[in-house]
């Protein structure tokens, strides 16, 4: 029969225990340490190889019985675990909003069909799967629109939407009056600076409506944090802030001084769909609040940090304080 001889080698060892290196052959004979179980045979002075291991898997993923673009399979629990049990309390992804299933009920942007949440209009496939179509109102439908106008790069400052973003926010308008929604607008814009909260929105539309007062704050929410994510968006990409400064940076706007630019930056947002009026907003942060290094080198600048600990930027090839070039208006 010949020279017949045959190893089973588990992570590099074989049968008796030696490693694979002592094997006595007279060619070197390289196997990748992949994992699992790998054969050796030796026959007539030929050696074949065979490998038997355990693929990796993504149980969040590889067990969703739902397509990746189904908003479905973007469901977590309360603590981020992906699940597809889905209920009330379920986060999930509806148009790039993250809320709870229950929220989306509020606002009309799911409807639970027996023990299942499905949207508006969908072709049930069985599990309601089927991506609905919301019937189009003005709130949106602008948005929506300058979204495509931006595609044509004819205005940086357009007040970008994308299409589903602005259909979930006409569900959440939907069957609220023109005039209360005009009323709502306004008063939106009063609570992006801070002189009400949204709940007083939320109870204003109720009263006027007839809404449950939950349903009501529902849709308000959803709606304020669409366009909040909106402005997030405009001022990280377009503007250089990084989401760190956020925060600080509406403190900012909020103040005395700023309200009057404010007031002009939501009203050109929200009317007229352009972020136009931010531009000045954030130029008078620069210029009061030294910007993070991240922010810095986000906008081209090359910094260095003293070891002191202060952090330095360079300008037209001059080394200068941060906070100094900030004062100064030159960021």
């Amino acid at each position: 029969m010949g020279n017949f001889q045959s190893y089973s080698v588990q992570d590099g060892i074989t049968d008796d225990g030696q490693p694979v290196d002592a094997i006595g052959n007279t060619q070197d004979n390289i196997i990748g340490n992949q994992g699992g179980v790998h054969r050796i045979t030796i026959q007539d002075g030929e050696v074949t190889t065979a490998s038997s291991g355990v693929e990796c898997f993504d149980s969040g993923t590889d067990f969703s019985p739902y397509a990746q673009e189904d908003w479905r399979s973007t469901a977590r629990t309360s603590f981020g675990i992906p699940t597809n049990d889905i209920n009330g309390d379920s986060v999930v992804t509806i148009g790039g909003i993250a809320a709870k299933v229950s929220n989306f009920v509020q606002t009309g942007i799911l409807i639970k069909q027996g023990d299942s949440y499905v949207l508006p209009g969908a072709v049930s496939d069985g599990q309601g799967g089927g991506q609905g179509v919301a019937q189009r109102q003005p709130l949106g439908a602008q948005a929506a629109e300058s979204a495509d106008a931006a595609n044509d790069d004819t205005d940086p400052d357009l007040a970008v939407m994308p299409e589903e973003v602005a259909d979930a926010i006409d569900a959440a308008a939907a069957g609220i009056p023109h005039a209360a929604i005009q009323n709502g607008i306004a008063s939106g814009i009063a609570a992006a600076m801070g002189q009400i909260t949204p709940d007083d929105i939320a109870q204003s539309i109720a009263s006027s409506t007839g809404m449950e007062p939950s349903e009501a704050q529902g849709r308000v929410q959803f709606i304020v944090d669409a366009y909040q994510a909106q402005t997030d968006h405009f001022l990280t990409s377009k503007m250089g802030l990084s989401s760190e400064e956020l925060q600080d940076f509406y403190t900012f706007v909020r103040q005395a001084n700023n309200r009057g630019h404010l007031r002009q930056a939501l009203e050109s947002q929200l009317h007229g769909n352009s972020m136009a009026g931010w531009r000045p907003l954030v130029e008078r942060y620069m210029s009061n609040v030294a910007p993070s290094s991240e922010t810095l080198k986000a906008r081209g600048f090359e910094t260095q940090t003293t070891a002191e600990g202060e952090t330095l930027v360079r300008i037209k090839g001059t080394w200068m304080s941060v906070k100094a070039a900030a004062q100064a208006g030159i960021l």
